[in-house]
């Protein structure tokens, strides 16, 4: 028996590996095959662009309140954060009856208000599911007062109206089953348990429940991947039918678009697809207390910037605990479905769009057509100070323009260095868009700086080529003004393309912002590889606070050729925030 121990070992290993190595093909071949679909499966979500997130369950009875006390934070977490005994929101749930519940109306009203798709909370952080569960009893039919499925007539009126819908899922963090993920200490002996017997016994065979019984399933919200390891997360990503989309928030790596929750930045942190979730005030499940609302125009201003950065804006409403909403969130969600029933072309199926908005508060988005004509909106959230706009050279030129709404055509000039645009008085106000149109692809020329009217040359941010990994263009939110910012990496660059007719010495006025603790960074500015000159920058009081500041006199040479600023080294976080560098001859 000894003699053929070693054999056998040797066999088992070899067997071992094996087995590895198939389970890793197969995995491989599935990712492989998910990958081939993906654009199939973002087809949909990427026509939407604006979809509505729910949050619905028994905290909306709580509301809020524990014990006759408002208690701190959002709704949907009082199970939590009020540390409620388990037995105790039991008895909440039972009084949940849903009594003014249509699942028809809500889908006709977001139709209505321009919604592409919805989402709801078919299990949230509580563990309650909105479906019959037959893994779990605490769910709608068996642990509600309403005592039915509350997820089906949602599927059933999204599928007669042709709305797509998601399920938000929690399928690590979960404060009811035994073993669920919590964030901090557990406060009932009942949620005692191992976290992977959770996984294999409750939260992925829910999960299958989902899409195999209340499908199709347009995409999965997964949330909060608590120690979900790739080897965890994989089984989900695998239970996951091949049309259905799901955000970063699975765990594991795989995605098929990552998501950005309450706090918006014009800065794109990720590329690829995503998604802007937030809440119309402080809590995404229903409250009593009052919170302060957003403004109607500040959520019709993320939609925009929203898609005009290549994303989708998902918009929470909490429902009251009978299933209807609050009058707040009706009136807000109207008012944007309102904008979109005029501007709605310059939303669904649109996207980022390389113009660079050098003047105006606003954005621009692009849409490309069957035909492959490129469609361009200019999106105006303040009515601008300066009636003529001017816009980049393009290879083809464009076919038209005219203000969204009314009639007419706006009236389109060649310049040497633009286009410039003049609007009638008074045609552009906050929200208004003009629309232009360019026949084939959107191809810019990218024109040279010479001396403008002013005997002035302009490094700005409009003409400039940003180089690296952090460096971005982004939009001071108290300004209209652009700057180039968010230079944190010393190995990122600007450029200009130069053309000047004979070599010239000039005095340099750098319009900037530095905090004081980033301020001493030291900036070449290059001819192609020839140093011109050297800089410190200098400290303002904020990164907000742009002064324009004397910087070194520089000779430039005649011709054609590349300007770029480099970093050769910084003491702080960042380099400067730059609006535009003036020179004027010495």
């Amino acid at each position: 028996m000894n003699h053929y121990s070693p054999c056998i070992f040797q066999l088992r290993s070899r067997i071992k590996i094996l087995v590895m190595v198939i389970v890793a093909c197969l995995f491989s071949a599935h990712a492989a095959d998910r990958e081939t679909t993906r654009d199939q499966r973002m087809e949909t979500w990427r026509e939407g662009r604006f979809g509505m997130f729910i949050h619905w369950g028994p905290y909306a009875v709580a509301a809020g309140e524990y014990q006759g006390k408002a208690v701190p934070h959002i709704g949907e977490w009082i199970l939590r954060n009020a540390k409620i005994p388990l037995a105790e929101y039991e008895k909440i749930a039972l009084e949940w009856k849903a009594e003014k519940y249509d699942a028809a109306q809500w889908v006709d009203f977001a139709k209505r208000c321009g919604v592409r798709y919805m989402v709801v909370t078919a299990k949230h952080h509580d563990g309650f599911a909105l479906f019959d569960s037959q893994v779990s009893p605490w769910n709608a039919v068996k642990a509600s007062g309403a005592k039915r499925d509350l997820l089906r007539p949602l599927v059933t009126a999204c599928a007669e109206k042709g709305m797509p819908l998601g399920f938000h899922y929690s399928q690590a963090q979960d404060w009811y089953h035994p073993g669920g993920g919590v964030y901090g200490k557990r406060w009932d002996a009942r949620q005692e348990g191992d976290f992977d017997a959770f996984l294999r016994d409750v939260s992925l065979p829910q999960l299958r429940e989902l899409v195999q019984g209340y499908g199709p399933v347009h995409a999965i919200f997964a949330d909060t991947p608590f120690n979900m390891t790739e080897q965890r997360a994989r089984q989900f990503h695998e239970a996951l039918p091949a049309g259905t989309v799901v955000n970063d928030r699975m765990g594991g790596g795989v995605a098929d678009y990552w998501c950005m929750e309450e706090f918006y930045t014009n800065r794109r942190r990720k590329s690829g697809d995503w998604e802007f979730c937030t809440t119309m005030n402080g809590t995404w499940g229903y409250k009593m207390e009052p919170t302060p609302w957003k403004e109607k125009e500040l959520l019709l201003r993320y939609l925009i910037s929203t898609v005009a950065g290549g994303g989708n804006f998902l918009l929470n409403v909490g429902p009251l605990a009978d299933g209807t909403f609050p009058p707040q969130a009706v009136e807000r969600l109207e008012y944007i479905g309102q904008w979109l029933a005029r501007h709605g072309e310059s939303i669904y199926g649109a996207g980022e769009c390389p113009l660079v908005v050098p003047s105006w508060d606003g954005v621009c988005s692009l849409r490309v057509d069957e035909a492959g004509d490129s469609h361009v909106y200019l999106h105006f959230f303040q009515s601008p100070e300066n009636r003529v706009i001017r816009l980049p050279r393009m290879v083809s030129g464009w076919q038209s323009a005219r203000v969204m709404g009314r009639e007419g055509e706006l009236g389109l000039v060649k310049t040497p260095r633009a286009w410039e645009l003049t609007l009638p008085e008074g045609a552009v106000q906050p929200f208004s868009v003009i629309h232009l149109h360019a026949k084939g692809a959107l191809k810019l020329e990218r024109p040279a700086v010479g001396w403008d009217e002013a005997g002035k040359l302009r490094l700005d941010v409009m003409s400039a080529q940003l180089h690296g990994k952090t460096i971005t263009r982004e939009r001071d939110p108290l300004s209209p003004a652009m700057n180039i910012g968010y230079w944190t990496d010393a190995a990122d660059s600007v450029s200009w393309a130069m053309e000047l007719p004979e070599k010239v010495k000039v005095k340099t006025h750098w319009q900037i912002a530095c905090e004081p603790a980033s301020a001493g960074a030291e900036v070449a500015l290059c001819a192609g590889d020839k140093e011109l000159a050297r800089w410190t920058v200098p400290a303002t009081k904020a990164w907000r606070d742009y002064q324009m500041v004397d910087g070194p006199a520089v000779e430039l040479p005649a011709g054609k050729y590349e300007l770029t600023l480099k970093v050769l080294g910084k003491p702080g976080l960042g380099v400067m925030n730059l609006r535009e560098v003036v020179m004027e001859r010495e």
